[in-house]
């Protein structure tokens, strides 16, 4: 979707064109022209691709609206009024009614439009709010293992992994403190392969328009978790029906798209190949496989939307690694149904109704006679339905109301057998000793949430907006009603400075499918508080240079405790190693400054370089201390070329190594050891170049996306064999994967 705005003091209605307009020019370009009569286009290469040009030149003497018209109908888009300062570009349905663009504009308006800034790989959208968004093609041209979604913002400031995973720590934030969601819906569990270090995303990279990362600043109604948001938003459809088939080393997907009528639909459906890849080496590594698929129908009048949705994820996993072995089943299903109407124009309202369902079965054993010797079995099935409903209300150019309420019901059933004898190189509490426990979980409860925010615009400069939330909890032992508040101001300065305060508490509850049964919790945490605030300064002197700084400070009074295994956390059942360790923590402090640099050289090539300092300490053991992921110091640079035959995707990440603990002989001395060292520093080259070749009908891409292409040793931890002997333990090694993709 593309959104046009016009700048204050400019007339739609207004009839001059300082430019010229050639048949063959880029359309994309000549829709960035249009801001020097006060139209603002933002557009994503997925509707209107580089390769898109003009095919009929609108007359000079119409009015700017209605020449954008004239461009976009030739290529099946049309443009539809939201008021009389704003209108939004969609695809052209054949039964979909023409809403004619409404010229009027109050002129002497004090209106302040947001400034949009696109860059790539590295695109700012939304400034008020902070978030970064990656399109498309970006997604597609960064280099990530099989072509993962989640694998590929991490170039992003603030956003740290272990260099293993895919799920991240946002900001010093614990990784459960980010809300994944997929179309309006929270995804309890966006990974697949999550025994095996949550290796790969859930989602097919194909069917996603843009993902939206929010770091500081995400508004109230994105409020249930503490560090940030990934949104992921679905591609919409471009033809009656398309698609494509890709095939690589991990997985192999289909996806489709089209329109009939007044519906529009999306279909997605992979399956993992990384069981057939490992099948061929001699060691027997297991049998990991995974599957997903995506189902999305759409039913659009003037002023209605009827969504339905429907995912369903499945993991069924062998694995074998040294001295352990884990076997896992995941199933995760989601449904949903969303009901969107325009009330004459200024009142919109959204309902919507989802249910997930998780089922989840592990059990597996760890034969290390120097550390442990034990077994694990658990089983969860958990179920929630939530009622939602969104209102907003534009009131006029210059303000807006936004409010908001969900309950959701919560049941789990759960259940974990455990049993370990520890050796002498288990941590001294438990040297010697043996463990056995059972845990069970039969629980359901309520929760609900309600939110309002107002926002508004003071003369050309100043922006606010203000937001009050309510979180409450229902489920035994948690019986809580908490409020908190947020507030952003947007401050313009000149056309080439702006700056962006946001402050606030952010309120965090527990759900029941979060307890950890399988280290022996069965009650929840009562919910956690992280006050925040965030200062940007952002510097566009031109159209291809950005620069953007940020200060933060993040404070938990009452963060949750977390199990760490202190040594190695490249293990397959950490729970069962002899390292675990259980991480009780009073209060945690954030603090870090991040330095944003882009350059775009030409349409094509661009490049950026990330910076971030930043400290992560918490309060154990009577002393400050770094969290387990801290990382003081993290620069992540790259560069992108798009071209129409060959894309290419450089990036090179250097951060330090993370906090480990040394090898603890006297229990005494774990208070003055716990995460008093580091692992060596972190550092990965990773690449991605594709080939489009034109074909009879659609177009072949060939890729290759090659995983830490200097083949460096970086370690996750290390494999003690005595008190003075250890062996390292080393991450992913050189990768190379090599796919095809056909789009028709």
């Amino acid at each position: 979707m593309l959104l046009c705005s016009c700048c204050a003091g400019a007339s739609a209605s207004e009839s001059v064109r300082p430019f010229a307009i050639e048949v063959g020019e880029p359309l994309r370009e000549v829709l960035d022209r249009f801001t020097e009569v006060g139209l603002n286009v933002v557009s994503t290469t997925r509707l209107v691709p580089s390769r898109m040009v003009v095919t009929e030149v609108p007359d000079s003497d119409l009015p700017p609206l209605e020449q954008l018209d004239v461009l976009l109908r030739a290529h099946n888009l049309r443009l539809v009024s939201v008021d009389s300062s704003n209108s939004y570009v969609e695809r052209l349905q054949n039964s979909a009614k023409i809403v004619e663009p409404t010229p009027e504009a109050d002129t002497n308006s004090p209106i302040f439009i947001e400034e949009v800034v696109v860059t790539s790989p590295y695109r700012m959208r939304r400034q008020r709010d902070l978030a970064a968004s990656l399109d498309h093609e970006d997604l597609l041209t960064l280099p990530s293992l099989g072509r993962d979604v989640l694998r590929g913002i991490d170039i992003l400031p603030g956003v740290a992994s272990n260099g293993i995973s895919a799920r991240y720590q946002f900001r010093g934030g614990d990784s459960n403190e980010v809300l994944y969601r997929l179309d309006g819906i929270e995804l309890l569990e966006p990974f697949h392969l999550p025994s095996v270090q949550d290796l790969f995303g859930a989602v097919n990279i194909n069917i996603i328009d843009s993902a939206d990362i929010y770091v500081a600043g995400f508004p109230v109604d994105l409020g249930s978790r503490m560090s940030g948001v990934v949104d992921l938003e679905l591609v919409e459809p471009i033809a009656e029906f398309s698609g494509g088939i890709d095939v690589n080393f991990i997985t192999a997907s289909t996806d489709a798209r089209g329109w009939t009528g007044n519906w529009s639909w999306v279909v997605s459906a992979r399956r993992s190949l990384i069981d057939k890849a490992v099948g061929q080496f001699e060691t027997d590594y297991g049998t990991p496989r995974f599957q997903d698929e995506l189902l999305h129908l759409t039913r659009s009048t003037e002023d209605t939307t009827l969504t339905l949705g429907a995912v369903n994820s499945r993991d069924r996993v062998v694995v074998r690694q040294g001295t352990e072995v884990s076997r896992s089943e995941d199933d995760f299903r989601a449904l949903w149904m969303r009901w969107q109407q325009d009330h004459q124009g200024q009142l919109s309202s959204t309902w919507q109704f989802s249910s997930v369902n998780i089922d989840k079965t592990r059990n597996g054993r760890v034969d290390d006679l120097l550390a442990s010797v034990g077994a694990l079995a658990e089983r969860r099935e958990f179920n929630t339905y939530e009622l939602s409903n969104h209102w907003e209300w534009q009131r006029n150019s210059t303000s807006q109301w936004r409010a908001g309420a969900s309950f959701a019901r919560q049941k789990a059933d759960f259940e974990a057998d455990f049993a370990a004898d520890y050796g002498p190189l288990a941590l001294p509490g438990l040297r010697g000793s043996t463990l056995q426990r059972e845990v069970e979980v039969d629980r359901s409860g309520d929760s609900s949430q309600a939110y309002i925010s107002y926002t508004t615009v003071l003369g050309p400069r100043w922006r606010i907006e203000t937001g009050l939330r309510y979180d409450g909890q229902d489920i035994d032992p948690v019986h809580v009603s908490e409020f908190s508040a947020r507030v952003n101001v947007d401050y313009k300065l000149s056309e080439t400075w702006r700056f962006a305060l946001n402050a606030g508490r952010y309120t965090q509850q527990q759900h029941l499918y979060e307890i950890q049964i399988d280290d022996g919790k069965a009650e929840l945490f009562d919910p956690q508080h992280s006050d925040q605030i965030n200062l940007s300064g952002i510097y566009t002197p031109n159209d291809k240079l950005r620069v953007r700084l940020d200060l933060y400070l993040r404070e938990i009074g009452n963060p949750w405790s977390h199990f760490e295994n202190l040594y190695n956390t490249w293990v397959l059942m950490p729970e069962l190693q002899g390292d675990r360790f259980e991480v009780e923590t009073s209060k945690a402090r954030m603090l870090g400054a991040e330095l944003a640099l882009n350059y775009k050289v030409s349409e094509r090539l661009s490049w950026y370089v990330n910076a971030t300092r930043a400290s992560a300490k918490e309060r154990s053991l009577s002393r400050d201390r770094a969290r387990p992921w801290d990382q003081e110091l993290a620069v992540k640079a790259g560069l992108s070329w798009q071209g129409e035959r060959w894309r290419l995707g450089l990036k090179g990440t250097y951060h330090d190594g993370l906090p480990t603990t040394p090898f603890v002989a006297i229990e005494a001395d774990l208070a003055a050891t716990l995460y008093c060292d580091r692992l060596p520093s972190f550092f990965s080259v990773d690449a991605h170049v594709s080939r489009m070749i034109a074909v009879p009908r659609g177009s072949l891409e060939v890729y290759l996306d090659v995983t830490n292409l200097t083949d460096r040793s970086n370690v996750g931890g290390y494999e003690y064999s005595s008190a003075t002997e250890r062996d390292p333990q080393e991450m992913l090694p050189l990768l190379p994967v090599l796919g095809v993709s056909w789009r028709w």
